[in-house]
């Protein structure tokens, strides 16, 4: 989140336990806001998922000019 959040995004962090009993974590970037969008306007939801042994860091560690 520390990543995101230097880039001048906020972020949120969510815990999920699973039924079988597994802890995830689960990230949200936020959309920057700009004075032609209010609090309420929707946008579509991007799911990202990274790869075994992999994190949510893959999508964000080279900086919003390179990354997705």
């Amino acid at each position: 989140i520390g990543l995101v959040e230097r880039h001048g995004y906020a972020a949120e962090e969510h815990t999920v336990i699973t039924e079988d009993g597994y802890i995830l974590k689960i990230h949200r970037i936020l959309p920057r806001q700009t004075s032609a969008q209010s609090e309420h306007s929707r946008r579509r939801v991007v799911f990202f998922q990274h790869g075994l042994l992999a994190s949510s860091d893959s999508w964000v560690l080279l900086g919003p000019e390179s990354d997705l």
